[in-house]
């Protein structure tokens, strides 16, 4: 793994433990062209509502999420609707047969679990994302039948019937996480049925999915209160009973979705709720964490300050200084430095002059100068405070492009004198470097004449960089480091422009020389671009 840092900016919110933010981004939003046959797009609101369900996490059973990973809905692009026609034909699990009773019935659920997790752990015989995902569907949907199968037959006992609706939305879930919208529906419908069940275990389970339906509206912007969200929280944290991973998943989840969407206040109250009904967990993996979570209200002065400052409060160099101050004299552990890290980088992008020197110089002496600094994270601390050099060093450079595009043709830089030019660094491991080329283009189009885009793509796989290539036609030009031993984040480019978070992009104007480089989904570059044509003899 390389010693690169690289932290994801989540807005102005800074609350610790926040993970990175991976909006949906389809063909239409990242206005990339499908290039299957007929061009076709996904539809707009195609995408279901993200549950803690999917995305990776822990199904009702805490049983690791069986759908493959390459189906996450907020992963960049979506690809639901472009299966390759000539991609093998489903052939492994056979349906549940009509009449099976409830013995092969229960074993079936197993046999659907084991087919999914082969699946995502490559073993199966279907390779390509596309079979992969149509052949989980298909599992999910056969899981779906068993359940309701197993809850038809009659005289069945109520543990096993238990079970049975727990299959059902196991597997509601998985096929509302592979962007099945009418699964997604039903999931929602079923989560609220069973809010009313006798069985206290399926009431937490309805509360975790209807949970994620919350967080996603905040997400999509359907919703701005935080009310209801709250209200679930409210009704974990007063379960008389010990919770299991997935309500635990869930609620770490609602936090770094309302720490990444500004909802401060709340944010603080779920994990303040997570901390209260988690840190006497039986399960030490659990409770070290809620401690871990408890100890994040350290971070609360400086996230009061940054978010004063969003709101156009003017916060003063002096504050600032003491609540660091405050922060450092504490014990510091990883997440301090990256709570730094992310703050100075935030605050980086809006340029505090008078602020930025501070927290650098707090990571410095916290992390790297002192005698006690542990040597991991002070190796760290040394490459985010070395990206920050060379972001500064770059302004006022000429930049070289010496890359080949992704079909592996030269390039020439030269053609792009004269223009101001938007340079992206892009991967498709990393969504959010994505979410701001529909903004570029519209650049592209308002300044015509002026401003060229040209992509700089980080992948460090061939197969994955050829799969989005194959789906996905750019309607600008991209290059790529041809050299494999140092692609990625190691990518020289990246590296003398002092790339540290995504999104990250360079801005070169007329004459080659870099006269930016803004990181962060906040960037303005349409008063960058403004004030340098304007600036322009």
């Amino acid at each position: 793994m390389t010693r690169r840092l690289i932290i994801t900016l989540v807005g102005a919110s800074l609350l610790s433990g926040c993970s990175s933010k991976t909006d949906e981004v389809t063909s239409q939003a990242t206005k990339y062209q499908a290039a299957d046959a007929g061009g076709d797009k996904q539809p707009a609101g195609a995408i279901p509502p993200a549950n803690p369900l999917v995305n990776g996490t822990p199904d009702p059973n805490g049983n690791p999420n069986s759908a493959p990973p390459l189906a996450d809905p907020t992963a960049a692009p979506t690809v639901d609707g472009m299966l390759n026609a000539s991609d093998p034909g489903p052939t492994g699990l056979p349906p549940l047969a009509d009449d099976a009773p409830l013995e092969a019935t229960l074993a079936y659920f197993e046999k659907t679990n084991e087919a999914l997790r082969q699946l995502m752990s490559g073993q199966s015989a279907f390779t390509t994302q596309a079979a992969q995902i149509a052949e989980a569907k298909r599992i999910s949907s056969l899981k779906l039948a068993a359940a309701e199968h197993a809850m038809a037959i009659k005289d069945i006992q109520p543990a096993t019937l238990t079970v049975a609706r727990r299959t059902k939305l196991e597997a509601l879930s998985q096929l509302a996480g592979l962007q099945d919208v009418a699964a997604a529906e039903q999931l929602e419908a079923y989560a609220t049925e069973l809010a009313s069940s006798d069985d206290p275990d399926l009431v937490n389970d309805s509360r975790v999915v209807r949970l994620g339906f919350e967080l996603d509206k905040i997400r999509t912007g359907q919703s701005k209160s935080t009310d209801r969200l709250l209200a679930l929280v409210g009704e974990f944290q007063t379960s008389d009973r010990e919770l299991g991973m997935p309500a635990f998943f869930a609620l770490q989840q609602s936090f770094g979705v309302l720490s990444q969407y500004d909802y401060g206040d709340a944010a603080r109250a779920v994990r303040d709720a997570i901390a209260t009904k988690f840190a006497g967990h039986s399960d030490p993996q659990i409770a070290a964490s809620a401690k871990m979570m408890a100890s994040a209200s350290r971070f609360d002065t400086l996230d009061k300050l940054h978010a004063s400052r969003g709101d156009g409060e003017t916060v003063t160099a002096e504050q600032w200084q003491t609540a660091i101050d405050e922060l450092v004299a504490q014990p510091v552990d990883v997440s301090t430095f990256q709570y730094l890290a992310g703050l100075a980088l935030s605050l980086e992008g809006p340029a505090e002059p008078s602020v930025v020197p501070i927290v650098y110089d707090a990571i410095a002496k916290t992390f790297v100068d002192a005698t006690d600094a542990n040597p991991e994270i002070a190796a760290e601390a040394k490459a985010f405070l070395a990206a920050s050099n060379n972001r500064r060093d770059a302004i006022g450079k000429p930049l070289s492009i010496n890359y080949p595009d992704l079909a592996g043709g030269e390039l020439d830089w030269n053609a792009f004198r004269g223009s101001i030019v938007l340079m992206p660094f892009w991967t498709t491991a990393r969504p959010e470097s994505l979410q701001i080329i529909p903004g570029l283009q519209e650049l592209e189009q308002e300044f015509e004449g002026k401003v060229k885009i040209l992509g700089v793509n980080l992948d460090d796989s061939d197969e994955e960089l050829a799969e989005f290539r194959r789906r996905f036609r750019s309607t600008f030009p991209n290059v790529r480091n041809p050299d494999p031993a140092t692609q990625g984040v190691r990518d020289p480019l990246a590296t003398q422009l002092g790339l540290a978070s995504f999104p990250f992009a360079a801005v070169v104007d007329a004459d080659g020389n870099v006269a930016k480089v803004l990181m962060g989904r906040q960037m303005d570059l349409h008063a960058v671009i403004s004030e340098m044509l304007q600036d322009k003899p």
